[in-house]
């Protein structure tokens, strides 16, 4: 089944929370190597302040990703799909023009997602060392 049925409207603000998703990931990657940098530095106030701006802005990306759910699961409605199908099964969907780009988000998200998980947790082991040696 195409998107045909689907609003363009619908589909532009799927597109552009996934654009939005990708853009504060990459800003929360950015605070990841600051706070390793403040970390290494022995910059504690540094580090409190890395460790602040990080914690808003996963609340940031948890709204896009919201956002991003609340759109597919209306989009996957208006298709008479259950609303809890995958965003690639969704995207599956769509009319040839679009799937590409919305393949290419999606694998981008991923792809960030993973990578400030891995930031996040060696940070985290960072940070013990460093409690440690004090």
């Amino acid at each position: 089944m195409a998107m045909d049925s689907v609003s363009p409207h619908d589909l532009d603000v799927l597109i552009d929370a996934l654009q939005n998703e990708i853009q504060e990931c990459g800003e929360l990657l950015s605070l990841f190597r600051d706070q390793e940098a403040a970390i290494l530095d022995r910059n504690h106030t540094r580090v409190r302040a890395t460790q602040a701006a990080i914690v808003e802005q996963t609340g940031v990306i948890e709204e896009y990703r919201s956002r991003r759910e609340r759109t597919k699961r209306a989009i996957a409605k208006s298709l008479g799909r259950t609303p809890v199908m995958s965003i690639r099964a969704l995207i599956d969907t769509c009319a040839e023009p679009t799937r590409p780009l919305l393949h290419a988000l999606v694998d981008e998200v991923s792809q960030l997602t993973l990578k400030t998980r891995r930031h996040a947790r060696q940070n985290e082991r960072l940070l013990a060392r460093s409690a440690k040696l004090h």
